[in-house]
């Protein structure tokens, strides 16, 4: 007798900027919000009761003769129900094959918790109750339905092994085969003929697809793609047609109708399968729908928000609204990775090894290769809320010293005095001092200095009035704060002495150091006075001066006018001509130096 096995049961467990338009919005959010918490209660319990059922299995054959199943039986696992199926069948055909046999011959025979189905004295088959609970039904009953099915099955097998069914076979196999060919002839015509038609009247006026002055696509990359989708339909029609016409063919005869049916099996449960997969999906894909969409309405909400934060329509205390687009794609990550996590149980598959094993391995790619990224991603959130600079701000980084163009999640621009871009990871910014210039330059100015190196025969005081008249004559010096000269050091052979002034822009503070310079050389030579820096060993047998009418030497040139113009000979700098009133007296002092 055959063990009675758990019997597949029930289904499968499943796992699936303005405020009109922002309280509009918000209106569409509250909506989507309450749609999915009531799909989460409808789609929830549905799977927990689902879970808790643990399906039977059962191995279970059909009996099959000439392609066509008669019923089901199960078996052990010295023997498989696909053994036992098979020799039922193979009793059933030779039973068939007996004229001496007739259909009504068929007959049950009861026995001890078993029925037996006898054609004559041959015995077909013995049901079992596990064969009967198959059915779901008595034994009894099933038995009947058995020898039923069993006698048509051998009146079926006689009637299509006869001289005038076969003949009326081959007749409609031929005549399949002669439709389907002429079909098959016409639709190569008729598509032949369309695209001659078509590349006659319709291929000169495809036109490249551009954006403005951007090709984005050929016009015969437009027209391939046209002509391999009409070629596309054309060889997916004539499969269609090829597969339907030997489909009849081998089902018209009884020794091919079990292939036909493979064939039939081969292309209907994959499309079964699928649409099956998708009407019990169709729960989960609902609630990932509505979830994707409460996500993107959020986003939409919280970036008109924060947009008025920007332009200032909306006050939030000590929030800089610099720092509304960082926050906004802070918190836009977040809905985005909360709501991926949310969708996750539900995406097909999501519970299989595979994909598991895909997503473990993604986020060791991830850990392994993204930490240099996820770093400077980091280090830029903390700059902008640090306040450290603002876009146009001209900032010093270690060796690095440019305006801030432009703030990246990953990188900051900076454009230099030279003109060059330079990209710097915001983990290094981090990492560094930053020197913000602009910022320094916003209260009283920022502060050049520069040093030089004169002898102790010249009175401090003389030097302070000439370098001090040398600041006057530099043009965008402040007046306020006044320049100021420190003595920095009683050096072996000079004093050095440090002039300090004030300017507003420091982007030009080289042209201002430049311009400093020549006229603290200009004016030294005017009163007489060696600068002696680096060092000074001794006296030189003769001053080291230039005198006045060497200033213009080969092959500098003087200027057009030196009574009332720029005796300082500058004219490369782009700033404006400091003003009259910015220059300062020239101090009443001998122009001999004190030996």
């Amino acid at each position: 007798m055959y063990p009675d096995k758990p019997t597949p049961q029930g289904p499968e467990a499943q796992r699936r900027t303005s405020t009109p338009k922002l309280l509009r919005h918000t209106r569409q959010l509250l909506a989507m919000c309450l749609l999915l918490f009531g799909l989460i209660g409808l789609v929830t319990p549905a799977q927990a009761q689902d879970e808790d059922i643990d399906p039977a299995q059962t191995d279970v054959s059909p009996v099959t003769i000439d392609g066509e199943v008669l019923f089901r039986l199960a078996g052990t696992n010295s023997f498989p129900s696909t053994e036992r199926a098979g020799n039922v069948a193979s009793r059933i055909a030779e039973a068939a094959r007996d004229d001496g046999i007739a259909p009504e011959d068929v007959k049950l025979v009861s026995g001890d918790n078993r029925v037996n189905i006898m054609a004559g004295e041959r015995r077909l088959l013995v049901i079992f109750p596990i064969d009967a609970s198959i059915e779901g039904a008595p034994i009894a009953e099933v038995s009947e339905v058995f020898k039923t099915r069993i006698a048509s099955a051998i009146t079926a097998y006689r009637s299509h092994r006869t001289s005038a069914y076969l003949f009326q076979a081959l007749l409609y196999a031929g005549a399949a085969v002669l439709i389907a060919g002429v079909l098959i002839w016409a639709i190569i015509v008729l598509f032949r003929r369309l695209l001659a038609f078509l590349e006659a009247r319709y291929k000169r006026r495809v036109q490249d697809l551009k954006i403005e002055s951007f090709e984005v696509v050929r016009a015969e990359n437009i027209w391939g793609a046209v002509t391999g989708l009409l070629r596309f339909i054309r060889t997916a029609t004539v499969l269609i047609l090829a597969y339907l016409c030997v489909e009849f063919v081998l089902y018209q005869f009884p020794w091919t109708r079990s292939t036909a049916n493979i064939l039939l099996d081969m292309v209907v449960d994959p499309l079964t399968s699928i649409t099956v997969a998708f009407i019990n999906y169709l729960p989960q894909l609902i609630f990932l729908i509505i979830l994707i969409a409460v996500a993107r309405y959020l986003i939409k909400l919280m970036h008109l928000f924060f947009r008025g934060v920007e332009r200032g329509r909306v006050q939030l205390g000590e929030f800089d609204p610099e720092w509304a687009q960082p926050t906004f794609k802070l918190l836009r990550f977040f809905v985005i990775l909360l709501t991926a996590v949310l969708a996750y149980p539900y995406i097909p598959g999501s519970g299989s090894a595979a994909f598991q094993g895909l997503s473990l391995l993604l986020g060791i790619m991830v850990s392994l290769g993204a930490s240099s990224a996820v770093s400077s991603i980091v280090a830029g959130y903390a700059m902008t809320y640090r306040r450290a600079f603002r876009i146009g701000d001209l900032i010093s980084v270690g060796e690095y010293t440019g305006v801030v163009e432009e703030t990246r999640l990953l990188v900051t621009h900076l454009r230099t005095v030279r003109n060059e871009e330079i990209v710097l990871p915001n983990a290094l910014i981090l990492n560094s001092p930053v020197n913000n210039l602009s910022r320094s330059s916003s209260g009283d100015g920022l502060v050049l200095h520069t040093t030089v190196g004169i002898g102790y025969e010249t009175p401090w005081r003389q030097v302070e009035a000439m370098l001090k008249e040398a600041a006057g004559r530099t043009r965008n010096i402040r007046n306020k704060p006044a320049p100021f000269v420190l003595e920095k050091e009683l050096g072996d052979f000079a004093v050095v002495y440090e002039l300090n002034v004030y300017v507003d822009k420091p982007a030009h503070r080289f042209h201002r150091y430049a311009e400093l310079h020549r006229n603290i050389l200009d004016v030294f030579n005017e009163y007489g006075v060696a600068i002696m820096t680096p060092s000074y060993i001794a006296d030189p047998e003769e001053p080291k001066l230039v005198p006045k009418e060497a200033w213009y030497a080969a092959p500098a040139a003087p200027p057009a006018d030196t009574a009332g113009g720029d005796k300082t000979g500058n004219g490369d700098d782009p700033e404006e001509t400091r003003s009259q009133d910015n220059k300062s007296p020239k101090p009443n002092l001998p122009k001999d130096r004190s030996s």
